[in-house]
């Protein structure tokens, strides 16, 4: 049972430095108003790599943002030292914004999850507590543990186990399934747009390609258009296409002010393959929600029958 206390402790003490790192950033805006804003404005200042490639780990952008305060527009900017970090133009943003000092910052980036972290360390450290106090009373009751015979150890492990598996499984369906799925239908989504008329036709120049690394060694490239007038954004794109630095393409930019592309003929014809992965992907995560549903309800009547 040591190992398993001396585990439990330190998920605890994880757990309970991400939730103080989590609480200490949001305190530091603790004075800022949640608002929404949008972006009116995205200027890129580009790191050449090359003829037609750039850096997007040195190529800062500015942002201008238009907030609404009272019935008045007010017109913000903030450098973003990378432009991948920063937010699309004509998209819009929750932010906090600082009356005192005109200061604003992307509610994502200072959102944390810091109560959840510190559940989650009270978790663990309640476990390794019962464990270095009871252990081989909990390790029996584990042993002897049945669906038919529940105890309270088992019980409690199956909850745990359960609160485990539906987490992570909420988490890849609304990070990963949703992403996957929306890349996969964005061809037929783009013509369903056409049809009812939403989208506006705009020209645009292509300026070059941002390249970030993936991690693998290899790196990730993204157009990068601009309207002039430090309007610069990456339009959505479902593949590599061949365009060179000075191109002037047809954009078309929905109501919400997001841009794309006019899809291919090959994007449709690779969607039955984008569907592999959503299969999988969505199995994947139908048998964690399944398995969790499973486990919490044994472990909630279980509990119930053994107190």
């Amino acid at each position: 049972m040591w190992k398993w206390s001396l585990l439990a402790l330190g998920l605890g003490l994880l757990f309970a430095v991400l939730a103080w790192s989590g609480l200490r950033r949001r305190s530091s805006w603790r004075d800022g108003e949640k608002l929404w804003g949008q972006v009116m404005g995205v200027s890129v200042t580009p790191a050449w790599n090359g003829a037609d490639s750039m850096d997007g780990d040195r190529s800062p952008a500015r942002v201008t943002l238009r907030l609404s305060l009272e019935g008045r527009e007010v017109s913000l900017q903030k450098d973003f030292p990378k432009v991948l970090a920063a937010p699309a133009l004509g998209q819009r943003v929750q932010v906090l914004y600082r009356r005192s000092t005109g200061e604003w910052a992307l509610w994502k980036d200072v959102r944390s999850w810091w109560v959840l972290w510190a559940i989650l360390a009270a978790v663990a450290v309640a476990v390794f507590l019962l464990l270095l106090l009871g252990g081989r009373t909990v390790a029996a009751q584990l042993s002897d543990y049945t669906v038919d015979h529940p105890n309270p150890a088992g019980s409690g492990l199956a909850l745990l186990v359960g609160f485990g598996a539906g987490a992570t499984g909420a988490a890849l369906a609304w990070g990963l399934f949703l992403p996957v799925l929306r890349d996969a239908f964005r061809p037929l989504a783009w013509v369903a747009r056409s049809l009812l008329g939403q989208w506006e036709p705009r020209q645009a120049k292509f300026v070059g390609w941002v390249q970030e690394s993936d991690g693998d060694g290899g790196v990730r490239s993204y157009p990068l258009f601009s309207l002039g007038q430090g309007q610069d954004f990456f339009p959505a794109v479902t593949r590599q296409k061949h365009f060179a630095p000075g191109d002037i393409l047809t954009v078309y930019k929905s109501p919400k002010g997001r841009f794309s592309l006019e899809p291919e003929p090959l994007d449709y014809l690779l969607i039955p393959i984008a569907l592999v992965p959503v299969f999988f992907v969505g199995l994947f995560v139908l048998c964690l929600l399944v398995t969790a549903a499973f486990l919490l309800g044994t472990g909630a009547t279980g509990l119930a029958a053994s107190l």
